[in-house]
C-alpha cells in the first residue's frame, strides 16, 4: 500500500510539473533571428519570431519592434523593458514600474545609463572591425569584434564571453560585455540598436 501511494505521489507531481510548462515552450523547428552564446559556443538565449527562448527552449518572453520602439516583455505578457528612440542619438527605457534605463549613441560611443543618468558601461568603436567595452569608470573591460557572419565580445586577453550570430554590428554587440545587465535586456538593447 505505502509504494502505491509513493507512486502515485510521484506520478500526481510530475503531471504537475509537466502542465505548469505547457504552453511556455519554444517551438524547436522555428529558425532563429538571432542567438546568443556563451563563450563555450552553448546557447544562452535565441529570438524566434517574436519570441525570446532560454537554452532549452523554454519562453522566457517576447520581443516586438516598431519603428522607433523595442518591447521586451516576460512570458506573462507584462513589460519588462520598452525602448523608446527619443532623438537621432537618445532613446529612453522604462519598465512596469516607469522610467529603467537611457541609451546615447552616436559614432565614437555607445552608452547605458540608469535612467537618473548614472552611467552603466559604453562602447567605443576603434577599428573598422572592432570596440572597447569600457566600465562606468571608463576604464577598459572588454573587446566585441566582427568575426565571419557573427560577433564576439572577449575579455581583454581574448578569452571569448559571448557570440551573437548573425550580427554586423560590433559595436551594438558590446553591450553583452557590459555588467549588471539582464541578458533580455541586452539583447533588446543590441535589437534596437543595430536597426
Amino acid at each position: 500500500m505505502k509504494h502505491t501511494t509513493f507512486t502515485l505521489v510521484v506520478v500526481t507531481l510530475a503531471t504537475v510539473a509537466g502542465g505548469c510548462h505547457r504552453g511556455s515552450r519554444c517551438a524547436a523547428g522555428t529558425p532563429s533571428k538571432i542567438e546568443v552564446r556563451n563563450g563555450s559556443g552553448a546557447l544562452t538565449l535565441a529570438w524566434k519570431g517574436d519570441a525570446l527562448c532560454d537554452g532549452n527552449l523554454a519562453l522566457v518572453g517576447t520581443l516586438e519592434t516598431k519603428k522607433d520602439t523595442v518591447t521586451l516583455r516576460d512570458p506573462a505578457g507584462r513589460l519588462r523593458l520598452e525602448l523608446v528612440r527619443e532623438s537621432p542619438t537618445n532613446a529612453r527605457g522604462s519598465d512596469r514600474d516607469g522610467p529603467h534605463l537611457r541609451l546615447y549613441r552616436d559614432e565614437h560611443e555607445a552608452r547605458v545609463l540608469r535612467a537618473d543618468g548614472v552611467p552603466l558601461g559604453s562602447v567605443a568603436p576603434q577599428t573598422a572591425k572592432g570596440a572597447i567595452v569600457y566600465t562606468p569608470g571608463s576604464s577598459a573591460l572588454a573587446r566585441s569584434s566582427l568575426r565571419d557572419r557573427d560577433a564576439v565580445v572577449t575579455d581583454l586577453a581574448g578569452t571569448a564571453l559571448t557570440y551573437v550570430t548573425p550580427a554586423s554590428d560590433f559595436t551594438g554587440a558590446g553591450v553583452f560585455g557590459i555588467p549588471n545587465l539582464d541578458p533580455a535586456e541586452q539583447l533588446a538593447i543590441y535589437i534596437y540598436w543595430s536597426r
